[in-house]
Order: structure tokens, then sequence, then C-alpha cells
């Protein structure tokens, strides 16, 4: 009975939403934290190891593989982190990527794909499920979507927002908030 009441403080302050992505993919990995606070997740329920924003990043002096494996498995949470990949070429290397990877699998943690210039990711990622495709030009440093890809993208905040239980932003203003910080390009 006493760990009832820590179970209850542990619950409502732990991160719901890890995401899992390389430094080099920043730009696109920022687009899409700031897309998911925008569509109604709080920030601080947000852990993004690259963010700016103190409320989501990691703690300063934690050993990254120490905080992720009390993350995943060592909690006294019964509640699964739900985990945001964005995927690239610039991820096979990454020992950090891979563990989170690794961890999400062996938890059965729920997630989403997000990639970036076409990189097609691979098992234990759930590969079946449609993922949006980000267009990222790393001289420009634009972020580009087609259509098709547009609507992946808001339609996977909305579920995303859903699942954790937060009432998510219209679909056209996702879209508009979207538009701003994106180039859209033809199919």
């Amino acid at each position: 009975m006493p760990n009832l009441k820590l179970k209850t403080t542990v619950e409502r302050n732990k991160k719901k939403l890890l995401i899992s992505q390389t430094k080099k993919d920043k730009h696109v990995a920022d687009l899409i934290y700031d897309l998911l606070v925008f569509a109604g997740i709080p920030a601080e329920d947000i852990l993004y190891s690259n963010s700016s924003n103190d409320q989501s990043s990691l703690p300063i002096k934690v050993d990254i593989f120490d905080y992720l494996r009390d993350f995943f498995v060592e909690s006294y949470s019964t509640q699964k982190i739900y985990v945001v990949y964005v995927t690239s070429e610039q991820m096979k290397d990454r020992w950090a990527v891979l563990s989170e990877i690794g961890a999400g699998w062996i938890t059965k943690s729920e997630h989403d794909i997000f990639t970036i210039n076409g990189f097609t990711p691979e098992k234990p990622l759930n590969t079946n499920e449609t993922w949006g495709n980000i267009e990222f030009d790393i001289q420009e440093k634009t972020i580009k979507l087609d259509e098709s890809n547009l609507n992946v993208v808001v339609n996977k905040l909305i579920y995303i927002c859903k699942e954790l239980d937060y009432q998510p932003a219209s679909k056209e203003d996702i879209k508009q908030e979207i538009c701003k910080r994106i180039e859209l390009i033809e199919s």
C-alpha cells in the first residue's frame, strides 16, 4: 500500500513521449517536437534529448543510457512510453538511437515513424504502417513535404495526441502550422 501513493506520483510526473533521433537530424526533430507541442502535448510530457526547451531535454549531468534504462524499464509506472522515431541514414551507427529502438521493442512501446529523405526503417520498428516522409535539404536548411506526406504527418500528430489522452488541435490548424514551417512541394 505505501507504493500506491508513489505510483500515482510517478504516473503523474513521468514523461509520456520520447522523440528518438540523432543530433544530425535536429532540424527535422525540432519541427516534429514543435508540432507535437502545437498539436496539444505539453512540453513537460516530452523527452527530447536535443531540445532547447528545459522542460523536455535531459537533466544535466545525467548519463543518457542510465536515464533511458530508467525511462523504459526501471520505473514504478505501468504506463509505457510512446516513442516517435525520426529515422534517417544518420541513425544507423548511433548507439543511443539503436538502444532506444531495442528498448522500445523489448518493452513493446507504441511508436510512430517519421523518415527523412526517403529512408526505409527496418524491424523491429513497425514497418507495416505508413510513415511520414520529410525531405530535408541540408545545404538550404529547408524542410519540404508533398501533399500526401503532409496529410500523413497531420494525421500522425492527431493520433499521437489522442493516444496520450490529449485533445488535439484541429486538423486544419495543424496543417496551417506545418505549412508556415515547410515548403510544400509537388508529389
